[in-house]
């Protein structure tokens, strides 16, 4: 009987962290179609050079919608740039952390990525009832969970292809599988109900 490698526990040096939740950070943002393949060396390449504040700007090539439903807020919208921070601490409210609120503020018009070594429930979901917030725990980016043996592949359809699935095995939409918002490929693919 062989050991699956990657169900070993194995202790990283935070240089080795930081590269591994970086590069799978990476592939995440190409499985969601906003990075193409041509580029994907390019942010490898950058993600190699230490940042001393942990921030990380991502120039993607296709487009993030904004979840925002504020008019002015959606003008400002760069949705072809990511920011990432991470913070090598565990936290358990966001009202005292500086630190977050200015780097949210610095980077207002982008879609932000905070990454996390782990967060309080109620800090979550302060931050990602802010528009275009996504939170991760650093656990949940040492693994890239759609490259893992066990793990179904999974496809982002767009309207016409859903179409084309429904039509094809004669269903409406309320008859389709459903996912539950707790599933690590809801975080993974940053979906939202309906899609």
């Amino acid at each position: 009987m062989s050991l699956n490698p990657e169900l070993i526990p194995v202790r990283v040096d935070p240089e080795g962290i930081r590269r591994k939740i970086l590069t799978n950070l990476i592939k995440m943002l190409y499985s969601r179609n906003l990075i193409l393949e041509k580029n994907l060396n390019k942010h490898f390449e950058y993600i190699k050079k230490i940042n001393d504040d942990d921030i990380y700007i991502f120039k993607l090539d296709n487009e993030i919608k904004s979840d925002s439903q504020d008019k002015k807020y959606k003008e400002k919208f760069n949705g072809l740039q990511v920011a990432v921070k991470i913070i090598h601490q565990k936290i358990q409210g966001i009202t005292k952390m500086p630190i977050i609120k200015d780097f949210i503020t610095q980077n207002m018009s982008s879609h932000k990525i905070f990454i996390f070594d782990g967060i309080s429930e109620k800090a979550k979901t302060n931050l990602t009832d802010l528009p275009n917030i996504e939170v991760f725990e650093e656990s949940f980016l040492m693994l890239n969970i759609i490259e893992h043996i066990d793990s179904p592949h999974y496809e982002l359809l767009t309207e016409d292809q859903e179409k084309e699935v429904m039509d094809s095995y004669i269903l409406k939409k309320k008859e389709m599988k459903k996912i539950l918002t707790s599933d690590p490929i809801v975080f993974y693919f940053n979906l939202k109900r309906g899609n």
